[in-house]
């Protein structure tokens, strides 16, 4: 009986790995990435400079006083022009509470510190 239920393990063990020693499937081609808004030149890399100038961009859009700051009201008026093309474009995308208390904590700060850090 041992010798049965050794000789047994020892087949499945060879079958096992020559089942594994077979080689894998090739992976299907990656397909390509929809190009980055922020890469300005289009060279599939998006820098510091052009982060910035498009965090810049974004800014302005906000700062409708044009103070150099942007208040809650412009904040609130900004997020729902956002929400409004959004529902316009048929993708209103429910944001979770935690990600727009976090967006808005990083704007505050960007604000008090002048920097995208």
């Amino acid at each position: 009986m041992r010798k049965t239920v050794l000789t047994l393990m020892l087949a499945a063990s060879a079958i096992t790995s020559a089942a594994s020693a077979q080689t894998a499937p090739a992976p299907a081609p990656a397909t390509p990435r929809p190009p980055m808004r922020q890469d300005a030149n289009r060279d599939g890399v998006i820098t510091r400079a052009e982060a910035i100038a498009q965090a810049d961009a974004r800014f302005a859009q906000m700062d409708t006083d044009r103070d150099g700051r942007v208040s809650a009201g412009e904040m609130r008026a900004y997020r729902t022009a956002m929400h409004d093309r959004m529902v316009a474009n048929g993708r209103d995308v429910p944001v979770p509470r935690r990600a727009v208390a976090s967006m808005t904590a990083w704007v505050a700060g960007w604000i008090r510190t002048g920097t995208a850090a």
